[in-house]
């Protein structure tokens, strides 16, 4: 695991530079934030980050620390079901809406997850949905897939 950490903090770390330079170009402005000031600020922050990721698993990897397995085994599995089962969801959601497929996506999930308190699980999974579908739809002004109930038949 620290080998696979430390290629990935200088990943991140390349990142953060390519970003920066990239916002290089961008339009200063006299007053506030111009549009290359907040993912330069993120490049920074992914930069120091990346830097301190690199260099942890660097020291532990020259002191050669043996590390359990970083998953248990199975797992890549499970992974994949739950990656083709978001993208049946993907897929469908166009077609029968939002507020139709994702409770039933995540109310699938979580009994995946291991979830046995089915009633539980299914009032959350509707609370969810409307809570998202109102707050993207009325707060942040997003429209979502929506198709009507009968509009499949």
């Amino acid at each position: 695991m620290p080998r696979v950490d430390f290629f990935t903090g200088l990943a991140l770390v390349g990142l953060a530079v390519g970003v920066f330079i990239g916002t290089l170009d961008m339009a200063k402005v006299e007053r506030g934030i111009g549009p290359g000031d907040y993912p330069r600020f993120i490049a920074w922050g992914l930069l120091f980050l990346g830097a301190t990721l690199t260099v942890q698993s660097g020291m532990k990897l020259v002191r050669r620390e043996k590390e359990p397995l970083p998953f248990p085994p199975g797992a890549f599995s499970r992974v994949l079901a739950m990656v083709l089962m978001t993208y049946a969801y993907i897929y469908v959601m166009p077609y029968a809406g939002f507020v139709l497929t994702t409770p039933v996506y995540l109310f699938l999930a979580m009994l995946f997850f291991g979830l046995r308190r089915y009633l539980l699980g299914a009032v959350t999974s509707v609370a969810v949905t409307l809570a998202l579908f109102v707050t993207f739809r009325y707060a942040f002004q997003v429209l979502l897939p929506v198709v009507g109930l009968f509009d499949l038949m």
